[in-house]
């Protein structure tokens, strides 16, 4: 009976770890998006454009900030879901 327990708690960890790795890795890509809108933002100040190259500009960057807001969103849920499946 305790060596099933034990088991099953070292199942828990485990995937919690795989868990956390994975959320990890989440926030590199978030990271590396961010980098990529702020470069993207420098490049929009920096040169005078036509106003409907800004608005594209823009687009883009609204575009890519959805996109984090929706990983964003998948990490928590991910995240809540691991808490309340763990008993937390």
């Amino acid at each position: 009976m305790e060596i099933d327990h034990k088991c099953i708690q070292e199942e828990r960890i485990r995937a919690l770890e795989t868990g956390t790795a994975e959320t990890r890795v989440y926030v590199k890509l978030i990271r590396e998006d961010l980098s990529e809108i702020k470069e993207s933002l420098k490049e929009i100040r920096g040169s005078p454009q036509q106003e409907q190259q800004a608005q594209k500009g823009w687009q883009v960057v609204v575009l890519e900030l959805l996109k984090l807001l929706g990983i964003c969103l998948a990490i928590f849920a991910s995240m809540f879901g691991a808490i309340k499946l763990f008993g937390g």
